[in-house]
């Protein structure tokens, strides 16, 4: 990659605008702000390009089709919590982390500084394989952000205000950027896509016969009465033959999906990832708008196949209908007392994933002008779809006897802007890839008429074009 010599003018970045960003990082700051976020005008790239070039502690990367995109990476600052009460600390300490942010920008006004990341399926996950670095629930402010919406893209430098202090630091920071934003500009797409051939990859799954046992005791609970629905999740372990670079697998994983929300959070030495179908909810203003996602049929992916009577069954069955009204009904009544009004249709509609077809239905609401994203937080996660119903008490089932830890898998991933709006998924058709591993994650609801048999199939159809996109042969 050539790049134009330092004391050269770079079209993505013009020196006005470095100019700009000098006189923000020699101002002083309020005694009130503890961070400096300063917005500068960025070329229209993917975010998983931005995502290369920024330092890969508490990387992040979201792009949902049609909406904001983000990628970036480093820590100006963050907020942990771990704990049952892990949504309320965050409501009392993330709009006071907000509050101590200086925001400006170099065209128009600045954007509100967004935290990035997520949430574990339930509070206190273990420092076991492969979660050891996702122990707690974690939100970034990341040192370099990129933003894109609409016809417009941005990078945000955040840096806490101890760097600040002298002449010679604020120099490197103008440096550092100035050769991320030339990079971004060079670094050429086709580095993206990494050539991954692993049809020789030692895969481990869950044995059927301990499967069948997981579900037998699933359903002795559901019959004991306490139960309704409770979902079964398993994992499948790849070992690598050489370490993967995690921006590959993640362009792989996204081309498989294109139609579903790409997230992933890195740490030191592990990249949580995936291309989920499931949004938990989007909040912008008083506006609300989520689904019920559950009930599942696997169909050929070859389009040239006729699946229509394996969708015509799929809306059929007592069993898929049964399981999903238990959705609809879960997220409605968790939503009632946070909204003023709720609209769904009375049936459900079919979504095509690949080689599955899900039962959806699409909710839209106002919120109540004092419900918040933790209110919705707290209320929504974890839906019947990746617990069960009732969803709590399956939740804490699940945490007693389910033979696997599920970490930050069927979790919540998103993102919280200083306005109060935010975006979060369910964190499903996902994995870990860490240096030498990569772990796989499936789950399906069970109802009492579920078939351990048929439900194995199903996790393994869900697994099915992430292991694709490792080169796995199956």
């Amino acid at each position: 990659m050539s790049l134009p010599k330092l004391g050269e003018e770079d079209d993505c970045l013009s020196v006005e605008a470095l100019d700009f960003l000098s006189a923000k990082l020699a101002a002083p700051l309020p005694a009130s702000k503890h961070f400096l976020s300063v917005t500068l005008p960025a070329p229209m790239e993917a975010p998983e390009k931005f995502l290369r070039l920024v330092p890969r502690k508490s990387g992040f990367l979201w792009r949902a089709m049609g909406r904001q995109q983000f990628a970036g990476g480093g820590i100006a600052g963050e907020v942990k919590v771990q704990g049952a009460d892990r949504f309320a600390k965050l409501s009392r300490t993330v709009p006071e982390f907000f509050s101590h942010i200086a925001t400006f920008a170099f065209e128009g006004q600045p954007p509100p500084p967004v935290l990035v990341g997520g949430a574990a399926f339930a509070p206190g996950v273990p420092s076991v394989e492969p979660w050891e670095e996702f122990v707690e629930d974690a939100f970034v402010l990341p040192r370099w952000g990129f933003r894109r919406h609409g016809g417009s893209a941005s990078i945000t430098l955040s840096v806490h205000r101890d760097e600040l202090a002298s002449p010679e630091r604020r120099m490197h920071i103008l440096d550092e950027t100035r050769a991320l934003t030339r990079a971004f500009e060079y670094e050429t797409a086709t580095s993206l896509i990494e050539r991954i051939d692993l049809a020789h990859a030692t895969v481990h799954h869950l044995p059927s016969s301990e499967w069948r046992a997981y579900i037998d005791a699933i359903h002795a609970a559901i019959a004991s009465g306490e139960y309704k629905k409770i979902v079964a999740a398993r994992r499948c372990v790849v070992n690598l033959q050489r370490e993967l670079e995690d921006t590959g697998f993640m362009a792989r994983i996204f081309a498989a999906y294109p139609d579903c929300t790409h997230f992933a959070i890195r740490r030191d030495n592990s990249t949580f990832l995936g291309a989920t179908p499931e949004t938990l909810f989007r909040k912008r203003g008083l506006g609300l708008e989520t689904h019920a996602l559950a009930g599942t049929t696997r169909i050929s992916d070859d389009h040239r196949t006729d699946s229509s009577r394996d969708v015509a069954a799929l809306q059929s069955s007592q069993k898929d209908l049964g399981e999903h009204d238990l959705v609809v009904q879960r997220i409605c009544s968790e939503l009632a007392p946070l909204t003023t009004s709720l609209h769904y249709a009375s049936s459900p509609s079919t979504r095509q994933v690949r080689n599955l077809v899900h039962l959806q239905t699409p909710i839209s609401g106002e919120l109540r002008p004092e419900t918040t994203v933790f209110d919705l937080l707290a209320a929504l996660h974890p839906t019947p779809a990746v617990g069960g119903f009732p969803a709590r008490e399956a939740a804490e089932w699940i945490c007693q006897n389910e033979p696997l830890e599920r970490g930050w898998y069927s979790g919540t991933v998103g993102w919280i802007d200083a306005s109060g709006d935010g975006e979060f998924a369910v964190a499903i058709r996902c994995g870990v890839l860490t240096r030498s591993r990569a772990y796989i994650f499936a789950g399906a609801g069970i109802v009492q008429a579920s078939d351990a048999a048929a439900e194995y199939a199903e996790t393994g159809a869900k697994m099915g074009p992430v292991l694709r996109a490792l080169g796995v042969v199956f």
